[in-house]
């Protein structure tokens, strides 16, 4: 009697440790890809507007044209030791007005890269680098919390269905 309940708490023991070792391996799994969602998040786009929040040199530029049928697209202008550069942006970004309030003629702020003006982009680029964390970070935890629960949903309908059949 007494092996028998020796028997049944080591079983329970190592039922215990085989779902803390399936835990730690969930976790694991899920961090990795909150990793590879944090890495893949970060686009080129959010390296220009972070190297602009550090290191642009600000300046006024003008829009010259709307695209309302191009993602309401606005074209902008803005010179640079006597050398005219242009771009395109959208409303909203960093401080611009939204594309229906917007005029061609509108004064609007524009930083750029001192050593490449070609680099440039519409209002200031620290608002959006705060808003590309937050939505990276949103991305980053959404993205593999859901990618692991459907797996496991998935896993415990497969476990059932070989149990039953």
């Amino acid at each position: 009697m007494a092996f028998a309940s020796c028997m049944a708490h080591h079983d329970a023991i190592l039922r215990s440790m085989a779902k803390a070792k399936n835990l730690f391996l969930g976790f694991t799994i899920w961090l990795g890809m909150v990793l590879i969602c944090a890495l893949l998040a970060r686009t080129s786009i959010w390296h220009e507007y972070y190297h602009l929040a550090q290191n642009g040199v600000s300046t006024q530029g003008k829009i010259i044209a709307k695209e309302p049928r191009n993602h309401q697209r606005l074209h902008y202008s803005f010179t640079v030791n006597g050398q005219d550069f242009t771009g395109t942006g959208h409303g909203l970004q960093g401080g611009i007005p939204s594309f229906e309030a917007i005029q061609v003629g509108d004064r609007v702020l524009v930083f750029y890269d001192a050593s490449n003006p070609h680099v440039s982009r519409l209002g200031d680029p620290k608002k959006e680098v705060a808003s590309a964390k937050r939505s990276i970070l949103f991305v980053s935890l959404i993205f593999p919390t859901l990618i692991l629960l459907a797996f496991l949903r998935g896993w415990s309908r497969w476990k059932k269905r070989s149990r039953s059949g």
